[in-house]
């Protein structure tokens, strides 16, 4: 009885599905473009992927036709023929693909438009028209080789390159201008605006920007060089036509280094190493070096973790204080050596790497620095000139003094109170066996 009435039921219900038109059916899928445009050189195939929203349980078609764009097909630029997509059930991509004639023609970029039309069994989703570009890969184009840089304000001159993108066979010219939050005419920096010559044969050209050490505490400052081209234009402009360069201010503010000794863990189990140094001093264990000289190098990032507190303090073997050899660093965190003990490797302002190569720091221990208009000059054949004013820790700081390869045997000449006295100094092969190993401390008496 039961069977029966269930039999009826269902009867009775099909009857009303049919006869009042309803039927129950599986929600379309649409087809579209997985991206709306895309490009490539002239050597790259041409691929343009179609997706499905969902699996269809039947087949799946769909029409594409080139209905626009800038470039020429039937083998001119390109060449691709209208056609179809088939989507088996299951299937959710598809691939149209074509070919980019690489010819040897200097043009302009060029664009394909491609459009789907005509499903069945899906209906059109929102991208159903796909713009390919051309990409000319036979006019030189030029480019920074990065879009940004920085270094410390005592590092001069800096860098900048701009390569081409292949040689050329002719002069290319390339004009370049110069703004930022930085002054120029010797100010902050020197460097006019100017042009770069790219000879035939030639792809890099150097940009070099003498940097102002001005001594004076202030922020961070900018130099924005853009390139453009004089016309009629030889090349394009690449993926970086403007460098940002980075001044970071490395004067520190006026401090009064206190002495104390502070306990902190040792790598070592079970051992405890004792740093010397100033009373507003933060130890991070891990920004901690150690050469082979015996020379502590500490990171020192300041009482209150500010701006320009950071900084790079070394405690010399057998001093009784520490000095401060880097300054205006923001947080550093890891320090170390290199290996071959000659560099040091600081975490930078901005989180790039600095390497500094070790040098001289040099205390006069007969008078007072801080009057007399006191200068240190020193002379080097590697090195040249170069001249310095005491810090606030009371010592005259060389870096970058100790040439790989090289003997380093320097003249000092100290001026004080309108007097000059003359030292020579040799340092020896820094990292070999008996000679100083990592940064030099003297004391001369004037």
């Amino acid at each position: 009885m039961k069977k029966l009435k269930c039999f009826a039921l269902l009867t009775i219900f099909l009857f009303w599905i049919f006869s009042s038109g309803k039927i129950w059916a599986q929600v379309l899928p649409t087809v579209e473009f997985s991206l709306k445009e895309g490009s490539g050189p002239e050597t790259a195939a041409l691929e343009v992927e179609v997706k499905l929203s969902e699996p269809s349980l039947t087949e799946v078609r769909v029409e594409y036709s080139v209905t626009g764009g800038t470039a020429t097909g039937g083998g001119v630029d390109f060449s691709l023929s209208d056609g179809f997509l088939i989507f088996a059930p299951g299937e959710t991509r598809k691939t149209i693909r074509g070919e980019v004639i690489d010819d040897t023609i200097k043009e302009e970029d060029e664009t394909i438009l491609i459009t789907l039309a005509n499903p069945v069994n899906a209906t059109l989703g929102v991208s159903k028209t796909f713009t390919y570009t051309i990409l000319d890969d036979d006019t030189v184009t030029v480019s920074f080789t990065s879009p940004t840089s920085s270094d410390f304000e005592h590092v001069s001159p800096a860098s900048l390159e701009a390569k081409l993108s292949k040689a050329a066979e002719e002069i290319i010219m390339v004009n370049y201008t110069v703004n930022g939050t930085a002054k120029g005419g010797g100010v902050d920096y020197t460097l006019p605006n100017g042009t770069l010559i790219f000879r035939p044969g030639e792809i890099s050209q150097k940009i070099a920007i003498d940097i102002t050490d001005d001594g004076i505490q202030e922020p961070d400052k900018t130099i924005i060089v853009t390139l453009s081209l004089p016309e009629p234009a030889k090349a394009k402009l690449g993926k970086f036509d403007r460098h940002t360069y980075w001044i970071l201010d490395d004067d520190g503010p006026e401090e009064n280094i206190l002495l104390f000794k502070q306990e902190v863990d040792s790598f070592e189990e079970g051992k405890k190493l004792y740093i010397l140094g100033p009373k507003t001093l933060r130890v991070n264990p891990r920004g901690m070096a150690v050469d082979k000289f015996g020379n502590i190098y500490i990171s020192d990032q300041g009482p209150s973790l500010a701006m320009k507190e950071g900084s790079i303090l070394m405690w010399p073997k057998g001093k009784k204080r520490v000095i401060r050899i880097i300054t205006g660093l923001t947080l550093p965190g890891d320090i170390e050596l290199s290996p071959d003990q000659k560099t040091l490797i600081v975490a930078g302002p901005r989180g790039d790497i600095y390497k500094f190569p070790l040098g001289v720091s040099i205390r006069l221990a007969n008078v007072d620095a801080s009057s007399g208009n006191t200068r240190i000059h020193l002379f080097g054949q590697m090195i040249g000139e170069k001249v310095a004013r005491v810090s606030p820790d009371g010592y005259f700081h060389f870096l970058g003094l100790q040439i790989s390869g090289q003997p380093n045997q320097f003249y000092i000449d100290v001026e004080h109170g309108g007097k000059t006295k003359r030292f020579t100094i040799s340092l020896g092969q820094p990292g070999e066996e008996g000679e100083p190993y990592g940064h030099t401390v003297l004391d001369l008496e004037f």
